[in-house]
């Protein structure tokens, strides 16, 4: 569903193992790739660990949402606590926030609700990580995740290069000797 989404994930970024979904939520087992976990201690928490449990909570969006062309991806974090030890193997509970309109049934609410300043194509979402024990170990309270934009096209190995282009220009007054 994300490379359908144009978002291409390597090797070391696949640390989903399994997904559980419900209405908003999402449960999502963990593990770094055997290629990167003698590398694990060199974080406090592993950015490809941090990508899987950020991928938990795009894997909690609707039906509708989970791969297609304008993906949803982190932009902003509210809060990131660690509490303990964080292991290559770890459990996700990532959870969108309730819509604010506690009169609204909530099949009748698409998205959760907008984090505040950002817009509406923004939601606000909550990811906390856990041991096999069950022991929260780190939590992530207010990811943002935004919604690009129609025109955004996903980039090639020659937008991160820099190109030498000439221009002509005339040849500039020869000057007067002193």
């Amino acid at each position: 569903a994300m490379a359908e989404s144009q978002l291409q994930y390597g090797p070391a970024f696949q640390g989903v193992a399994q997904v559980w979904r419900g209405a908003g939520e999402a449960l999502g087992r963990l593990h770094l790739p055997a290629s990167i976990v003698p590398h694990a201690g060199d974080y406090t928490v592993h950015p490809a660990l941090l990508d899987a449990a950020f991928q938990v909570l795009a894997s909690a969006l609707p039906e509708g949402d989970i791969g297609v062309a304008q993906p949803w991806v982190p932009v902003g974090v509210e809060r990131f606590s660690i509490s303990g030890r964080l292991s290559p193997e770890l459990w996700s509970h990532a959870l969108f926030r309730p819509a604010t309109a506690p009169s609204q049934p909530p099949a009748a609410a698409r998205y959760p609700e907008a984090a505040p300043g950002m817009g509406p194509r923004t939601l606000l979402g909550d990811v906390t990580l856990l041991d096999d024990a069950g022991q929260v170990v780190a939590t992530v309270q207010g990811l943002a995740v935004q919604r690009l934009g129609g025109d955004v096209q996903p980039a090639t190995l020659d937008d991160w290069f820099f190109r030498v282009q000439w221009e002509l220009q005339p040849l500039p007054a020869p000057l007067a000797p002193p």
